[in-house]
Order: C-alpha cells, then structure tokens, then sequence
C-alpha cells in the first residue's frame, strides 16, 4: 500500500512540476472581435504571414515562465488560445535563441 502511495505522489509531483514549467498566454487584439472556436480547431502553423486574404486577430505574449522550443510543442500550447480567439493560423515569434515567445493569431479566409 505505501508503494502504491508512493507512486501517486510521485506522480502527482512530475505533473506539477511539468505544469509549472508551461508557459500561459495572454492576447492583445489587433484587429476586430472574431467569433470563438472549438478549443481542438484545426491551426495552421505559419512561418512567414501568407500571401492569400487573412485577418489578423490579435498577438499572444508568454505570460508565464516556460521554454519551448519545438514548433509542436508550441502549436500544442497555443491551440485553444487561438481557437478561443476565433483564429486558425498563428505565426510564431522566436527569441535569438530559438524560444517561441508568441505569435500573430490570424484568421485566414
């Protein structure tokens, strides 16, 4: 019973602490209210704005502390923000050290 125990605590540790690690995301709208997605919609990960018609959304800061520095891992985070923000695409913005700091939340037509 106490390796059971000791097992979910360890657990429950690994999972705070991988949660503190994660970065949260605060919008600043750029452009005009849009209506909210489903937090799982599908977003585009852009490397450069697209040539095609777009509205851009607003932009997404770090607001807490983490480092990602894998493209999935950071269309992953920002997924529902964008979603939330009625967006399907977001062009990432990187650090000198390749840190993914925030992005242009776009919605594309």
């Amino acid at each position: 019973m106490q390796r059971a125990s000791l097992l979910c605590s360890a657990a429950l540790g690994i999972a705070w602490f991988v949660a503190g690690c994660s970065p949260s995301w605060a919008l600043t709208r750029t452009g005009a209210p849009a209506d909210a997605r489903a937090a799982d919609c599908e977003v585009r990960l852009l490397t450069t704005a697209p040539v095609g018609e777009y509205d851009e959304i607003g932009i997404l800061d770090q607001s807490g502390h983490g480092d990602i520095r894998n493209a999935g891992d950071f269309l992953a985070s920002v997924r529902p923000h964008v979603c939330a923000a009625g967006g399907n695409a977001v062009v990432p913005r990187l650090s000198g050290s390749g840190q993914y700091m925030g992005g242009t939340v776009l919605a594309l037509r």
